[in-house]
């Protein structure tokens, strides 16, 4: 359309037009100052970020992009910025996140001030869980000797079967135990009419095993679990989830998960029907679910509602949460048993040293003997696999008022991250006058120590272990650790997680020596994921005779 023309057409004069395109032009521009980041006073930020509308984005994707990781880009930032305290922009027109890289004022903000911080939105006895959890590594086990038989000395690729373990063990939990759905025991099935496969003449190269495929209700789990990583690392979460969820692939494993948690609550409906509270035959987590909303209904006098989506997304989240940090903390402890093995080879001698039966009459030992026994070396070991493996490296927090830290005023509705990968975790602290410090963080100071700097970095157990009387005792305040998290709003899931990570080291270690692989398979790069879990995970088995 020509000038003239549109000019005749709406009657338009060329101050009109003019004054019309200037108005445009005005109020694009104010819309585009109102959209840029909006950066809390007085908290350190890039520069560069509240001059674009994407404000950190393309820095943090080009990050991702490169080494697959999250967490080591927002802690470069603190110590880029020179500060324990500052802000970035991740997300497009929200609020910025703060992120906290100090351990005690994370130890005060999750222990001392629960009450202004809450969870961000970013079950039972746990020994009940602990036959399930011992059952599934055996069944593991039984597929390592038979993945060694085959791979004759080569390196096999292991975080598949780690993970594929967890799931049957939490499934177990969840669903009780239906061999059927068991992921472990259909890859053993498919590895023994195997006879042979053909392997590399290089013996440090890896052997090409090929598990057998997932039951589609477990599939499901995997697929909907990757979909919530995708959505994660979105700038836009919300819109990207949204997306995800209209594919084929997507609506396939939601329809294949709901099917299956229906089926099963329907099965136990017809266990409890008629049953009073003391008769209820609560045979896993899934049971124990039900039963307290039959409770909770008659209390309210109202109809149980079994098939609600809360009722589905608890029991779902349950089997997600119980088995991914677990599985890929445990692929970290194979790798640093195998790089570490005098570390190894000490955890091995002090479980048979506490083990006395199980030696003598030359079997593993039994899941009570595991759970019911103290080796302090044990939980060493076991927190600095936590602590080194860095699987959840951030907490989120959400300020529930206007509050300070570290003298910053914080808005209502912020989302704080306290960092649990850089300074005072792994690198020598800032240098924080007490001043900016709230009192209750400045009464804790003496109440954990601190890491010595010149091998905060280094993966040593014996850091976790104290002289008592004359003995070792494990000191679970030794020093800073965030994983799990602290206080009431801690990972519930802790105890259960340490519990399932005893029996599974236990039984590899007692089993097999871990020996090292090559170089090129045996590198500490990792992805963010759900979790921090490591790129590459082999292992290369012997038998302990």
């Amino acid at each position: 359309m020509s000038g003239y023309f549109f000019f005749t057409l709406f009657d338009f004069g060329a101050s009109t037009y003019l004054l019309l395109l200037s108005s445009i032009t005005t109020a694009l521009y104010v819309l585009y100052r109102y959209l840029l980041p909006k950066p809390i006073p007085g908290i350190p930020y890039n520069k560069r970020a509240i001059k674009s509308l994407l404000g950190d984005v393309l820095p943090m994707l080009k990050h991702i992009g490169e080494t697959q990781e999250l967490y080591t880009w927002i802690t470069a930032q603190n110590v880029k910025l020179n500060s324990p305290i500052i802000q970035l922009f991740a997300r497009p027109f929200s609020k910025p996140w703060v992120i906290v890289t100090d351990w005690r004022e994370a130890q005060d903000i999750l222990l001392r001030r629960t009450k202004e911080f809450d969870r961000s939105n970013f079950f039972g006895d746990i020994f009940t869980a602990a036959p399930h959890i011992y059952n599934a590594c055996l069944d593991m086990l039984q597929l390592w000797e038979r993945k060694s038989e085959i791979a004759k000395e080569h390196p096999f690729n292991a975080p598949g079967d780690i993970y594929r373990a967890a799931l049957d063990a939490v499934w177990f939990m969840v669903f009780g135990a239906n061999l059927s759905n068991s992921t472990t025991k259909a890859s053993l099935r498919n590895l023994l009419s195997a006879k042979t496969i053909e392997l590399p003449s290089d013996i440090d190269a890896e052997a090409p095993i090929i598990d057998a495929p997932l039951p589609p209700c477990m599939q499901s789990v995997i697929t909907l679990s990757e979909s919530l990583e995708t959505s994660l690392k979105s700038p836009l979460p919300v819109l990207a989830h949204w997306f995800l969820r209209q594919t084929p692939a997507m609506r396939k494993a939601i329809a294949v998960k709901d099917k299956f948690i229906k089926e099963e609550i329907d099965k136990t409906i017809a266990r409890f029907a008629g049953k009073q509270e003391k008769d209820m035959d609560v045979r896993c987590a899934m049971d124990d679910i039900l039963r307290r909303e039959t409770l909770l209904a008659d209390k309210d006098g109202r109809e149980p509602m079994f098939h609600s989506r809360s009722m589905y997304d608890e029991i779902f989240g349950f089997v997600v949460g119980a088995h991914d940090t677990t599985a890929t903390t445990l692929t970290w402890a194979l790798k640093l048993f195998a790089d570490n093995p005098d570390v190894q080879g000490k955890f091995r001698s002090e479980i048979q040293s506490a083990q006395n039966a199980a030696v003598s009459e030359n079997r593993i030992p039994s899941v009570e003997e595991i759970t019911k026994t103290n080796i302090p070396y044990m939980d060493a070991v076991v927190e600095e696999i936590v602590r080194c493996s860095l699987t959840e490296a951030t907490i989120a927090r959400t300020a529930m008022a206007d509050v300070e830290v570290l003298g910053h005023r914080i808005p209502k509705g912020t989302d704080v991250f306290l960092m649990g990968n850089g300074p005072s975790f792994f690198s020598p602290a800032f240098q924080i006058h007490d001043k900016l410090r709230s009192q209750t963080c400045l009464s804790a100071k003496e109440r954990v120590g601190s890491w010595d700097p010149e091998d905060m970095a280094v993966f040593n157990p014996e850091r976790w272990l104290a002289e008592e009387d004359g003995t070792k005792v494990f000191n679970a305040a030794a020093g800073p650790l965030l994983t799990f998290g602290l206080g009431p709003r801690g990972c519930y899931g802790r105890r259960m997680a340490y519990l399932e990570m005893k029996i599974f080291l236990t039984l590899i270690v007692w089993t097999f020596e871990l020996q090292r692989c090559p170089a090129g398979l045996s590198g500490y790069a990792a992805v963010d994921k759900l979790t921090h879990a490591p790129r590459q995970c082999y292992v290369r088995l012997r038998r302990v005779e």
